[in-house]
């Protein structure tokens, strides 16, 4: 079994979106709406790669990488960010990688394919 890809994202239709994108190419994937959530689900089935949103309430992304740099560094993480410098940050904080909102899914399936691996065949 493929581990799943964490999605971590406030907005509700933007996850939905993603999250429809790579099941459809066969990938199990996880949804988190905030940063709490996001580590819960990080302790308890230790995904393949998380694609993070910075900006959230409670916890924000920024404080979930930060944990995930100290407890878990092996877990590629990818930036979600509006922000015009999301490369900046992907590698100023240890990030995987990042992509800039809006992205294409291509963009995504690629950056998916290149820290998860393959999608399972269908």
């Amino acid at each position: 079994m493929t581990k799943p890809v964490l999605v971590v994202d406030d907005d509700p239709a933007l996850l939905n979106v993603i999250r429809l994108a790579l099941e459809h190419e066969g990938y199990q994937v996880l949804t988190a709406s905030d940063g709490d959530r996001a580590q819960a689900m990080i302790l308890d089935d230790y995904p393949a790669m998380v694609l993070l949103d910075l900006n959230m309430p409670r916890l924000s992304g920024w404080e979930v990488q930060a944990w995930m740099q100290a407890l878990h560094p092996s877990i590629p993480v990818v930036f979600m960010t509006a922000r015009e410098q999301a490369f900046d940050d992907a590698e100023r904080y240890g990030a995987a990688a990042s992509l800039a909102k809006p992205f294409d899914i291509i963009d995504l399936l690629r950056v998916v394919e290149r820290f998860a691996g393959p999608a399972r065949p269908a």
